[in-house]
């Protein structure tokens, strides 16, 4: 038996230790988010082309840095450096698609988009103010806040996006800050992927 043992011993200084640390561990995060083209098992051929677009995607995968989760029912969703890709038509606070209301409802409103995929999701307020300090949209409508707040009545996603009358205010961008709105108020869904 023969065993060959290949020591490299680099004088690293501790920044560079901890930026190759960190830098391993984000890509093996990034890795590990999805799969790729061809996954070989042992006594496969190796082609130069499968190996090749495994590589491809995952490069691309880094340079993104957009990752799509799946969950058990098969619904997906873009998380990460996800930014604005269009707007349906005008709606009040009280969302429906189908059979599916309030965040349910904009999501699936927002995977028939134009430039959206069925990743999409309505934007929150996070992914608006990204993109627009890309200076990529000039658009305006609802955006998901989270937010429940008393400013001059009830403030929130009008509850869940599920009430569409004047009693209660969600959070609406309006080309370059957000703002409150009544629920009562036909606004585009701004949508995210």
């Amino acid at each position: 038996m023969k065993l060959k043992i290949v020591v490299v011993d680099l004088e690293l200084s501790p920044a560079t230790k901890r930026l190759a640390i960190f830098s391993a561990i984000a890509l093996s995060a990034i890795v590990l988010a999805g799969a790729v083209p061809y996954t070989f098992s042992t006594g496969d051929v190796l082609s130069s082309k499968a190996v090749n677009d495994d590589f491809a995607n995952l490069d691309s995968r880094i340079s993104s840095g957009r990752t799509v989760v799946t969950n058990d029912a098969g619904v997906s969703y873009s998380v990460g450096y996800t930014l604005y890709c269009g707007a349906t038509a005008a709606v009040t606070g009280a969302i429906t698609s189908g059979s599916k209301t309030g965040y349910a409802g904009a999501k699936a409103q927002c995977e028939t988009v134009p430039g959206c995929s069925p990743s999409a999701h309505m934007c929150s307020s996070e992914e608006i103010v990204r993109t627009t300090e890309m200076g990529t949209i000039t658009a305006s409508g609802w955006v998901a806040t989270g937010v429940v707040a008393p400013v001059t009545g009830p403030v929130g996603d009008c509850q869940g996006w599920t009430i569409g009358d004047n009693t209660q205010q969600a959070g609406a961008w309006t080309g370059n800050f957000m703002g409150w709105v009544p629920c009562n108020t036909p606004e585009k869904i701004l949508c995210c992927d």
